[in-house]
């Protein structure tokens, strides 16, 4: 780390493997990791926040059914707390916190390309803030029509 000219050092890795496990199901797994959250003391600017977490990550189970064009996925996700500071109203730290999502996706019959999707995140409702500032989120449900031309 250079305090004196603000420059700074910081190590990270991402990581996802993912695993057919027949024909139909698949099951995936990711984890991402920096090796801090501040960087402390930089000259010009202070402590700079990265206004993410050190540690997240990721598992999925997935299902396909290529005959029907169905696809259905449950995954799990899992945040470590972190500091965020976004100025002056938005300093703090957001607690950790792990979610279920399902997504539901349905290739629809005659229209090339057409396709519905159903995804609930936070399945069970469970009340959190992913940002400092922000109300907290419980479930949401988000459709979506594709259309291919």
């Amino acid at each position: 780390m250079n305090k004196r000219g603000g420059a700074y050092t910081l190590w990270g890795s991402d990581v996802e493997l993912r695993f057919r496990l027949s024909e139909r199901f698949s099951a995936s797994a990711s984890y991402s990791w920096t090796s801090n959250d501040t960087v402390p003391d930089v000259q010009q600017v202070g402590t700079v926040y990265l206004n993410a977490p050190r540690n997240k990550g990721t598992f999925a189970l997935t299902y396909r059914e290529e005959r029907l064009g169905l696809t259905a996925a449950v995954r799990g996700r899992m945040v470590a707390a972190f500091t965020m500071n976004n100025g002056i109203s938005y300093t703090g730290r957001v607690a950790s916190y792990g979610v279920v999502d399902a997504t539901v996706g349905l290739r629809l019959p005659g229209a090339l390309g057409a396709g519905l999707t159903l995804t609930v995140q936070n399945v069970f409702d469970k009340q959190h803030q992913e940002m400092v500032g922000a109300p907290p989120i419980g479930r949401l449900l988000l459709t979506r029509l594709r259309l291919g031309f």
